[in-house]
């Protein structure tokens, strides 16, 4: 069952600020991602958006998710820290975006 959006955000804002890594279980997905979010945003189309970091197996890799096609997500009991990852992608986001949280860096 998917959770409220005000409970996916609020679990998401508190991630990106302990660094913690989540297991997202996206719409249409069998099993859940592991994700390292690093902002929390709403677009210019008012969408909930969030950035961070994708992990599967070995690979790591950036990516904008759009919140509303996340069906479930868990707070898992690992962290992360910004040195540990792939270079940060150093998004510039457009004026007028609505900033909620975002990952202090390294």
């Amino acid at each position: 069952m998917a959770r409220p959006q005000s409970i996916l955000t609020a679990v998401m804002a508190a991630a990106i600020r302990e660094r913690r890594v989540l297991s997202i279980t996206y719409t249409g997905a069998i099993q859940p991602q592991l994700f390292a979010p690093v902002a929390l945003y709403v677009d210019r189309a008012n969408r909930l958006m969030v950035d961070g970091y994708e992990i599967s197996g070995q690979r790591v890799r950036w990516r904008e998710l759009d919140l509303t096609m996340a069906r479930d997500l868990l707070q898992t009991e690992h962290t992360y820290t910004c040195d540990a990852m792939p270079p940060l992608v150093r998004k510039s986001y457009p004026r007028g975006t609505a900033m909620l949280e975002r990952a202090k860096l390294d």
